[in-house]
């Protein structure tokens, strides 16, 4: 894939003045290793605690992740996505200050409304106490560590990325944490005579969390502009907060979108099959990796070139990098497809193979989610991000209303159905939006045509 992203980019003739040919290229190889490098130990994570949990074990520990990253929307208020299109912007405009205050006030308003958002769940489970086991109920209470961590990661993430240093960006999240986590489990399951636990295991991610943590610290401090550290803060709160609550109904509804399905087949249905669609779900992860790790090295880029109004060249990136996103999913999806059951039997165990079917239907909508290109990420990065919360809004509300019709009877065949109607709902809206706002067309085929019909008209 590496090589394919390589012929890809260099097909784009973007000029050697800024080097971001170049730039590209060298992004998107790095990223791919990292983001290839963190899938995997994800994998091997995921079947190191499957297989000594079990099947309601591994349920108990995906359902109190789930619900942390559903709390966690309120905490980030939409500021990743945009530190990262405003700094790219800042940076190239040479206005150190104003980064210097974003990112201050970032922090401020991210560390303290996690701790509120973690004395409200705190506050929240206590009452509710009594309808929850006790594996259950302390395996989430332990998982509330990892809130202001998480929080505050993503800001570390964003501004790296708006300063181009999207391969730093990665490494903490990708390898560190992962690879961290992946030795503390092993230590547990060879040292501990009684094996490991949900509870335990949470400890673990809480571990590895925090020294991923501090490293994205130090390669934040590392990465920054010189003069950014000697610069005056400067703040334009109001105007942040402005722009910043359209991603944050973006990023809620996002995470809503990917933490639904496991949250109400915990409602509805038993902890084995949460623990068994955790597993599928991280198949269907693994087929989108190619369009995330895609859209972190285009980010900044495309906030760039937009700033710049060079159009042509936007549409030139825009095209060619959803070629190589629909090149890379695709090989990728046919061997789920076709192997997916022996994959989870092999990987996961016996009983994780009643997932074939699911993994099946979340990988057609993914190979529909590649093949639109990055339209939300284009919509963000362009100053469009209402319109990308709207769509996802939209599609957030059919997810749940699918779901709750459809996993009580068909449990999680029809989550599966319920987030792929979603997907391909919030697709054809991001695409119609991208090409009604800003003239550009995302998807990697028929781009000629379109852009024809649209001079013929004019």
């Amino acid at each position: 894939m590496s090589v394919l992203t390589s012929h890809l980019f260099s097909w784009l003739n973007l000029g050697a003045k800024d080097s971001l040919r170049s730039h590209l290229i060298k992004d998107s190889i790095g990223s791919f290793i990292i983001k290839s490098c963190g899938l995997v130990l994800q994998l091997i994570a995921g079947i190191l605690i499957a297989r000594s949990l079990g099947v309601a074990g591994y349920g108990t520990y995906a359902y109190a992740l789930a619900i942390i990253n559903l709390i966690t929307i309120p905490t980030v208020i939409g500021l990743p996505q945009l530190i990262t299109r405003n700094v790219a912007v800042y940076h190239v405009k040479n206005e150190f200050g104003i980064i210097r205050g974003l990112l201050v006030r970032a922090n401020q308003a991210v560390f303290m409304l996690s701790l509120i958002m973690v004395l409200i769940a705190l506050s929240i489970s206590l009452i509710f106490s009594h309808g929850f086991d006790n594996v259950r109920f302390q395996t989430f209470l332990i998982s509330l560590i990892l809130l202001p961590i998480l929080a505050l990661k993503n800001l570390r993430m964003a501004a790296l990325r708006g300063l181009k240093h999207v391969v730093l960006s990665l490494m903490p999240e990708m390898l560190f944490r992962r690879g961290f986590f992946i030795i503390l489990i092993l230590i547990g399951i060879i040292f501990l005579p009684s094996g490991i636990s949900p509870q335990l295991v949470i400890i673990f991610q809480v571990s590895a969390a925090s020294i991923a943590f501090l490293l994205g610290i130090v390669f934040l401090l590392h990465a920054l502009p010189k003069e950014t550290k000697t610069a005056v803060s400067e703040f334009e709160t109001r105007a942040w907060l402005k722009s910043a609550l359209p991603f944050m109904l973006l990023g809620a509804m996002q995470i809503v979108n990917t933490q639904t399905d496991i949250v109400m087949l915990g409602i509805f249905r038993s902890v084995e099959e949460v623990g068994i669609y955790r597993a599928v779900v991280q198949g269907a992860t693994l087929v989108a990796f190619i369009l995330t790790m895609v859209n972190m090295v285009l980010s900044p880029t495309i906030a760039s070139l937009y700033a710049k109004g060079d159009k042509k060249r936007l549409q030139r990136v825009v095209t060619y990098s959803a070629r190589a996103i629909l090149a890379g999913t695709f090989p990728i999806i046919l061997v789920f497809i076709f192997w997916g059951r022996w994959l989870l039997i092999t990987l996961f165990g016996r009983e994780f193979g009643d997932g074939t079917i699911a993994l099946s239907i979340l990988c057609f909508g993914q190979l529909v989610n590649a093949s639109m290109g990055s339209v939300a990420l284009i919509l963000n990065m362009t100053g469009h991000e209402r319109d990308t919360a709207r769509g996802v809004a939209i599609a957030a509300v059919l997810n749940i209303i699918v779901n709750a019709m459809l996993i009580p009877k068909f449990g999680m065949q029809g989550a599966a159905v319920a987030s792929v109607i979603s997907l391909i709902t919030w697709n054809i809206l991001m695409f119609i939006w991208v090409y009604g706002r800003i003239g550009v067309v995302s998807v990697a085929f028929g781009v000629n045509l379109m852009l024809g019909r649209n001079k013929a008209k004019a």
